[in-house]
């Protein structure tokens, strides 16, 4: 992957302070990270934190299992057997 130029990178941070309104760190990254999508010819999907910690516990990336718990049910064979 190419390192993007300095203007590249620093333009849409730009467009985000040019509305004049304080924009937290955070929102200007999003942006910039969603400029940068759309201008990759590579197709790339953009995630959140919960999204994120989602597919680690689905696919058990960096997480360990803690508790597990047993799920019982009653076995109905057991009570219609013919006792001797």
């Amino acid at each position: 992957m190419t390192v993007p130029d300095y203007q590249t990178l620093m333009l849409p941070v730009l467009r985000a302070l040019s509305d004049g309104v304080e924009a937290p760190i955070s929102e200007v990254r999003t942006r910039v990270a969603r400029d940068y999508v759309a201008r990759s010819p590579k197709r790339i999907i953009l995630i959140d934190g919960k999204e994120l910690a989602r597919l680690m516990v689905a696919h058990d990336i960096g997480v360990r299992t803690r508790i597990c718990h047993q799920v019982k049910r009653i076995d109905e064979d057991y009570f219609t057997q013919d006792v001797p």
